[in-house]
């Protein structure tokens, strides 16, 4: 059985983003609300691409080890994965790996740890917030 003139692809079965009819996975339209899909057309609703990476993978990667970059590196985003990970590796080899470190060491590591913190809690705010985007430019969609 097909709706809107299209098979099921090896994807399966979708749910409207309007009404929660089952249809096709690749269906532009709702049968049964005709409302369009825009996941079938690999679009959000405002006409941006949409990458096929997972939010609630990303946003828990970002909750869980925002701090490493973890989130970055699932995204494609290499260059800012290491940036984040040298980050991190910076402030905890100073704070824990120079036990007798100098008060400007010290210093040192809390501000990468600052910095560290707000750039993983801006980039965890702009994920919830569905503005966070992958190496190719696609927005990662809030589901």
């Amino acid at each position: 059985m097909s709706y809107s003139g299209q098979a099921p692809t090896h994807s399966g079965w979708s749910f409207c983003t309007y009404c929660g009819h089952k249809i096709a996975f690749t269906a532009h339209t709702c049968p049964k609300c005709g409302a369009p899909q825009p996941k079938a057309q690999g679009h959000s609703r405002n006409g941006e691409a949409v990458s096929p990476k997972r939010y609630g993978v990303a946003v828990s990667l970002c909750g869980v080890f925002g701090m490493i970059g973890l989130h970055h590196f699932y995204l494609g985003n290499i260059l800012h994965g290491l940036f984040d990970l040298c980050l991190f590796l910076g402030w905890t080899i100073i704070l824990f790996g120079m036990p007798e470190a100098s008060s400007g060491l010290v210093g040192l590591a809390m501000a990468l740890f600052i910095i560290d913190m707000i750039h993983t809690c801006v980039v965890f705010i702009r994920l919830i917030c569905g503005k966070e985007r992958d190496s190719q430019g696609r927005v990662i969609a809030v589901p």
